[in-house]
């Protein structure tokens, strides 16, 4: 986005990649007919591990908005500026956690949602 260079930093720039797909994955999950949440599926549940030490399930947090990130040790200093409402999958068990957020690094839980994508975690 050099035409922006200017005017947005690159974590913002970052920050609108990320929108721009979400919307789009969203969109993908949506009919023809505009039915909203036909195609929606349940979160599989899975254990996070939080800065305040607490070990919450994910389906704790069901009806509240979170942010799942799923985070390669390329993202390293893109994690730190996420909020408290995103959730991280460590696709690479040695990323330090640090940050507001909350984090897995079971590799099974990258799999299911690989699943859901059409694609696969090796």
């Amino acid at each position: 986005m050099p035409g922006f260079e200017a005017t947005v930093d690159p974590t913002g720039r970052w920050n609108l990649i990320d929108f721009i797909h979400a919307n789009a994955a969203a969109t993908r999950f949506g009919s023809a007919t505009n039915a909203g949440m036909a195609n929606a599926f349940l979160t599989p549940d899975f254990a996070v591990d939080c800065p305040d030490g607490s070990s919450p399930l994910i389906g704790d947090w069901r009806g509240r908005a979170l942010q799942l990130v799923f985070a390669g040790a390329h993202a390293v200093a893109r994690l730190r500026a996420l909020e408290p409402t995103a959730l991280v999958v460590r696709l690479d068990p040695s990323m330090s956690a640090e940050g507001s957020f909350c984090s897995t690094d079971d590799p099974d839980v990258a799999k299911a949602f690989a699943l859901y994508a059409g694609s696969s975690v090796e």
